[in-house]
């Protein structure tokens, strides 16, 4: 089981999402999703995140909030992952910037993330985001597998 670090990034109440580059051996080429990716074995899954976040789009994000985790099944190879979701508010996206797995950002106001252009288990994480912390009355959920 692969351990997988995301990043939900909230800006001025909206979701910071990342394009991912339409590669053919992409998993979800050109949509738009949470930063992250796989955690080592020498490291947490707080700390891969954090890694992931410096790699991906150039910021080091170290207020990071614990939010939940998910098995997943992966769409690539079948096996299932566990993915762990960090959350964070920033105060912009000035220092953003991408190396080549993702083609751009954008700012997602929460009823935009229903979009089909929009990584669907996006909308169910940030629901839990809104349970936790309290932000907002929180939209329905389902399970995610």
């Amino acid at each position: 089981m692969a351990r997988i670090g995301l990043a939900l990034l909230i800006v001025d109440d909206k979701i910071l999402l990342f394009k991912r580059s339409a590669k053919p051996d992409d998993i979800n080429p050109g949509l738009y999703g949470l930063a992250g990716g796989h955690v080592k074995d020498s490291e947490s899954p707080l700390e891969g995140t954090q890694r992931e976040c410096r790699e991906e789009i150039g910021i080091n994000p170290k207020k990071l909030k614990y939010l939940n985790n998910y098995k997943h099944k992966n769409e690539g190879d079948g096996e299932e992952d566990r993915l762990y979701v960090y959350t964070q508010e920033l105060e912009n996206t000035d220092d953003i910037y991408l190396n080549p797995e993702h083609t751009g950002f954008k700012l997602f106001k929460p009823e935009d993330l229903t979009q089909k252009n929009v990584i669907p288990t996006t909308k169910f994480m940030y629901h839990d985001y809104l349970q936790k912390f309290g932000k907002k009355k929180p939209v329905k959920s389902q399970k995610i597998i």
